[in-house]
């Protein structure tokens, strides 16, 4: 299962070779996380977890 390179307006998603690369995209907020964001972030983690080849997970802000 490989995990997909994603965008929404507060969560940016991507894979650069066995690196995940979460960012997160609220600068207006600070990246202060909401209730909808980290449920979010947390389905992107396991889907991450998941794909043998992802062997780091890096989050970010903008």
């Amino acid at each position: 299962m490989a995990l997909s390179n994603s965008s929404t307006e507060e969560l940016l998603v991507e894979t650069k070779g066995k690196v995940a690369v979460i960012t997160l995209n609220r600068p207006d907020r600070f990246n202060a996380i909401s209730t909808a964001m980290l449920n979010e972030l947390s389905a992107k983690i396991v889907e991450a977890n998941k794909d043998p080849d992802v062997r780091c997970i890096v989050l970010t802000g903008s």
